[in-house]
């Protein structure tokens, strides 16, 4: 279904050839192939997107989800390297368009290219976003799921019915 987000948008869309290597946090730390919910970071920008009402019942869940905390997963990078600049890339929020990159914010990010997700068919407002370096597989992403709480995510994304827009 392509409402489900952490599965889908992970094996997601960017191979990109070129990069450069600097700060690269999991060329000395252990990766891990599998995505690590990191936490949630609170008083971040506001943000507002919707599934459609259908998919929603289906799933169990609101139609709409609206706040300023966001969930941050990782997968191959430490969920230090990934909460640290998920507020560096977030700063940049409401001046970037769905389906945009951020400007590079930081140069713990140089090597990293970040994309605001864009918006899905049958949904309004975009509902995160993700950074992968540059020809490797890692990656970490952030989502806004209102008021849902860091254990209720864990079990919809268990259960594989953790929404996207």
């Amino acid at each position: 279904m392509r409402y489900l987000l952490f599965p889908a948008v992970l094996s997601a869309v960017l191979v990109v050839v070129a990069g450069q290597a600097s700060a690269h946090p999991a060329k000395n730390a252990q990766s891990s192939p599998r995505t690590v919910l990191c936490g949630q970071i609170k008083n971040g920008p506001f943000n507002e997107w919707t599934i459609p009402r259908a998919a929603a019942r289906q799933l169990g869940l609101p139609a709409r989800f609206r706040g300023r905390t966001w969930t941050v997963a990782a997968r191959g990078v430490k969920c230090w390297f990934a909460m640290r600049n998920t507020r560096v890339v977030l700063s940049s929020w409401n001046a970037t368009r769905p389906g945009q990159n951020f400007p590079r914010p930081a140069r713990s990010l140089r090597g990293w290219i970040c994309m605001k997700n864009r918006v899905a068919p049958g949904t309004t407002g975009s509902s995160g976003g993700l950074c992968a370096f540059l020809g490797v597989g890692e990656r970490f992403h952030f989502q806004n799921y209102g008021s849902l709480t860091l254990a209720q995510i864990k079990r919809l994304a268990t259960a594989g019915k953790l929404p996207s827009g």
